[in-house]
């Protein structure tokens, strides 16, 4: 409340001293302000279910609160209503300039904060980093070898269109064809060798 009313207009919602108590902000005045709540109105950090049953009663308090504390308040809990406890400390203690700029034990100093008018921006959208740009060079080799690669598969694919072709496979035969026309059939040819040939072919490289 107070860090959210003087980021708006340089004031603060209440005159609470608050220091960096161990790990956080707190003020020695907390309890004593905390039991008097629970006091005034029926509720409080303690369980009162017995007290009060299934139910909790209804109040009109005598004293309401100024008005713009009042949407003050409601636009801090609807910024954490559906946020886990552990992320409204994570902001408190890591993310306020008064919590920043203390040390354990200090009060913490308010004037830090930088009064912008506005509710502070509690969850800020994350942006993308944009990717670096690609010298120019760079991009025109780039381009060329896609250009050539390109060139190659579109080839590749021409090549196997071509082996499919009908043209292609008539002219495999037609090769097959020729070549049997020149080796002569010697399934039926006899042949003689002289007594001089078999004993040559008996002889060993030695013997040559």
């Amino acid at each position: 409340m107070d860090y959210c009313r003087y980021s708006m207009n340089g004031n603060r919602a209440t005159d609470i001293d608050w220091i960096f108590f161990h790990y956080g902000p707190w003020a020695y005045a907390m309890p004593e302000l905390m039991e008097a709540v629970m006091d005034y109105y029926p509720f409080g950090w303690q369980d009162r279910s017995e007290e009060f049953g299934d139910r909790m009663p209804s109040f009109d308090p005598a004293e309401k609160l100024e008005f713009p504390v009042e949407q003050l308040m409601s636009k801090i809990i609807n910024a954490f209503r559906m946020k886990d406890t552990n992320t409204l400390i994570e902001w408190c203690y890591k993310q306020t300039e008064p919590m920043l700029n203390a040390k354990r034990g200090d009060p913490l100093d308010f004037s830090k904060i930088e009064i912008t008018g506005n509710m502070p921006e509690f969850f800020p959208t994350q942006t993308t980093s944009t990717m670096p740009q690609i010298p120019a060079a760079v991009a025109a080799k780039r381009d060329q070898f896609r250009a050539r690669l390109r060139n190659r598969q579109e080839q590749y694919r021409q090549w196997k269109d071509d082996l499919a072709s009908p043209e292609y496979m008539e002219a495999l035969r037609l090769v097959a064809e020729e070549n049997e026309a020149y080796i002569p059939d010697l399934s039926k040819t006899r042949v003689f060798l002289t007594k001089e040939a078999v004993d040559e072919l008996g002889k060993g490289d030695d013997e040559r």
